[in-house]
């Protein structure tokens, strides 16, 4: 793989390269990137509220609110908004992480006066009564339900794995929300959470695709500036962790599991945008990401102690290496199927292992630039469309300030050298910062 192929993936991968900011009065930012090739245009938003945000009594609060954007404003009744932008041929969604919850409409470009006026509506008018809190508490119970405890291995993962290695409860408590927490929620409660966490102030909003930049201002004034912001900012988290230093065992069982499983997870890792956190990220590619991972080569193919390998990614209870995500902390794990008659200890000793050699030799050179190419590939694919540039920039704009922030953290990356991932290896993947979950099937002790 040659550097120059590789500086053409990340000139590729580069976000719309003209683009302005500038903030209402209320604080509300926003981003204009024009881009007339096609006659789509893209608004993406973030809200700078995750469940790492979500104060004790009110678990699931950030979650609870998407879902509530959702269901009708003062102009815009219950069920109206999704139909109005699919009358427009437009799309839309909406997903919570650990640190902010992202929004998205993708439309036609004459449509984008729409998008304004109807995120407008439900920023400024939505229809938090006790009828339309009742009713999104009981679906994100059966959310819960379906997507956690009628899911095999979910409850560890999406779960289990957060509560059992963080101690703050700002890392550790559950992102879809306690049913106790749920069932208890009142409506005053709701309408102060929405006020302090979601008021224009922390709002970041980018506008790619096909318009007029002076236009596109003119909308982000009329319909966004005289939102105000009702309440003071809340309080920064303290989301700090105490080091650990022992490795830590955790025993548990999973009724509806078909195989036994093992989860290896480190904590402490790097800072946010660091190269250590560059080359974590890149061993984390490395050893643990996808059919031709190293893991998955010594464990599945090699030794035949496990049926699958897999790096799973960040959700609302699983803080990983998907660094893209979430501020900090995170975790780095691996996730693995193990055969029935292979012991923990034996896929644990050849997991750690590999770890040494990576922590004595780094990842080898060839190897690192395969997992370097396929990195710019999947940034290619993200920003090929209006939408995921828009999605790219306003991320990293809530994140880290910056909206280039992606760009510059996708550079890093591509210059991160083997001994970079030899000290990281070395540093971070010791065994006192390990966490071993063993999973027993089919509800075994």
């Amino acid at each position: 793989m040659t550097a120059s192929f590789l500086a053409a993936l990340l000139l590729c991968a580069a976000p719309a390269a003209a683009y302005e900011t500038f903030s209402l009065p209320n604080g509300l930012s926003v981003l204009l990137a024009p881009d007339r090739s096609v006659p789509v245009v893209a608004l993406a938003w973030a809200v700078p509220v995750g469940s790492r945000q979500e104060p004790k009594g009110l678990s699931g609060f950030a979650h609870l609110f998407e879902h509530l954007m959702f269901q009708g404003s003062r102009h815009v009744p219950r069920g109206r908004f999704d139909k109005i932008l699919e009358g427009l041929g437009a799309e839309n969604n909406a997903s919570t992480h650990q640190d902010h919850t992202a929004y998205y409409e993708s439309l036609p470009a004459h449509a984008l006066a729409a998008a304004f006026w109807l995120d407008a509506d439900r920023l400024a008018f939505l229809d938090l009564t006790e009828r339309s809190l009742r009713n999104q508490v009981d679906v994100v119970k059966e959310e819960r339900r379906q997507s956690v405890e009628n899911e095999p291995y979910a409850p560890l993962l999406a779960v289990g794995i957060a509560s059992s290695v963080f101690s703050n409860w700002s890392n550790a408590h559950d992102g879809y929300g306690s049913f106790a927490d749920l069932d208890a929620a009142r409506l005053s409660d709701a309408r102060a959470f929405f006020a302090a966490h979601n008021a224009p102030r922390g709002l970041r909003q980018a506008v790619v695709g096909d318009f007029y930049p002076a236009a596109a201002r003119r909308l982000a004034e009329r319909y966004l500036s005289w939102i105000p912001n009702a309440v003071p900012a809340p309080a920064a988290q303290d989301a700090s962790e105490p080091p650990q230093t022992e490795e830590r065992r955790f025993a548990v069982s999973d009724p509806l599991a078909s195989l036994p499983a093992v989860a290896l997870v480190w904590t402490g890792l790097p800072v946010r945008g660091s190269r250590e956190a560059a080359a974590a990220a890149l061993l984390g590619r490395y050893l643990g990401h996808g059919d031709a991972s190293r893991l998955r080569q010594v464990l599945v193919k090699d030794a035949q102690v496990a049926s699958a390998v897999d790096q799973p990614e960040g959700g609302l209870g699983f803080p990983t290496s998907d660094e893209d995500e979430y501020r900090a902390p995170g975790t780095f794990g691996f996730f693995v199927l193990r055969r029935p008659e292979a012991a923990v200890e034996k896929v644990r000793g050849l997991v750690l292992a590999e770890v040494a050699s990576l922590a004595r030799d780094g990842v080898p050179p060839a190897a690192l630039a395969r997992v370097k190419a396929a990195l710019a590939g999947d940034a290619v694919r993200e920003r090929q469309t209006a939408l995921g540039r828009a999605q790219t920039l306003v991320r990293s704009w809530v994140l880290d300030g910056d909206p280039e922030a992606a760009q510059a953290w996708l550079e890093t990356l591509m210059t991160i050298t083997p001994e970079e991932t030899r000290s990281a290896a070395a540093e971070y993947l010791t065994p006192g910062r390990l966490n071993l979950f063993d999973l027993s099937a089919g509800g075994a002790p």
